[in-house]
């Protein structure tokens, strides 16, 4: 923290007036929000229901995309333990948890955690591009 100007947790929680992105919004505004990141949350569904569940499982094993799922070990909303899961369903998924210190803001919130995640993700990208390579040898 003190790398970036901050004698501690308490300056990055509080920090002067005028020197948050929230602070220019509306507060309705910052309540829509809210409700719908509350709403949207289809987890609960799978959470309260068998069916759902399966359900929710079988819709994300249609997904064939590359996905890495790079939840901040330190997470408070969104924890580890919820994305290992998520990515094991994936038929083309990647567990990766950010180190960080940073909770909820991990892997963006200061350099060394930018530093690191722009690593994993290079690397992954250039891992499909290598696979692609390799298909179209194979197939041409």
């Amino acid at each position: 923290m003190e790398d970036d100007g901050l004698q501690g947790s308490y300056d990055w929680i509080h920090p002067p007036a005028g020197e948050t992105e929230f602070e220019r919004w509306h507060a309705e505004d910052i309540h829509a929000m809210g409700k719908m990141w509350q709403a949207g949350d289809v987890a609960v569904l799978a959470a309260t229901s068998t069916c759902c569940k399966r359900l929710l499982q079988n819709d994300v094993r249609q997904i064939t995309a590359r996905v890495i799922v790079m939840p901040s070990q330190t997470d408070r909303y969104f924890v580890v333990d919820d994305g290992e899961p998520e990515a094991k369903n994936l038929k083309n998924g990647k567990f990766n948890p950010t180190p960080t210190i940073w909770g909820h803001v991990g892997g963006g919130a200061n350099e060394v955690d930018t530093k690191w995640v722009d690593g994993e993700i290079s690397q992954f990208l250039s891992e499909g591009v290598l696979r692609e390579v390799e298909s179209l040898r194979i197939d041409g």
